[in-house]
């Protein structure tokens, strides 16, 4: 027969091996998790937009495109282009909502109304749908005049 006191020293000398392990399995998960940590390049930020009310011509809508192309609204110098309503009233109706829009330029906080190639404001819309590197926008406007189908007409710029 074995000696009791044998037998309790075995136990102990078990729960203490255990106690061993628990630690060297908790330090080895930590340390794995920085092991894969060391080859990978750091984590980038997130890039941080921000958001800018451009204003308004005085109407209700904006217009970012007019050509059937996708449109390039926005360069790398922060400028922006498009169309804006103003609260002058359409009567051709060329725009969904009947007021005439201008083409518009935003650049460092300042809004410009591009106009139309007409004198008058009345019955006339620009929009402008394409911006290059240096500032120069491509768009269309119309002078008000109709032509022989009663169409207004149309000069691209």
């Amino acid at each position: 027969m074995q000696d009791p006191q044998l037998h309790k020293s075995k136990i102990m000398n078990t729960k203490h091996h255990f106690g061993y392990l628990k630690r060297a399995l908790i330090v080895s998960t930590l340390a794995l998790g920085l092991i894969t940590q060391v080859g990978q390049p750091p984590a980038k930020a997130h890039t941080r937009y921000k958001l800018i009310d451009l204003g308004t011509l005085g109407g209700p809508e904006c217009y970012d495109g007019f050509s059937g192309i996708p449109p390039r609204l926005l360069n790398e110098q922060g400028a922006v282009i498009g169309g804006l309503g103003t609260a002058v009233p359409d009567p051709a109706c060329i725009n969904p909502d009947c007021f005439v829009s201008d083409a518009l330029q935003w650049q460092k906080g300042e809004l410009s109304d591009l106009g139309t190639l007409a004198f008058n404001a009345a019955g006339n819309f620009s929009m402008a749908f394409w911006i290059n590197e240096r500032g120069l926008s491509v768009g269309i406007s119309t002078d008000a005049g109709l032509d022989q189908f009663g169409f207004p007409t149309e000069n691209e710029l």
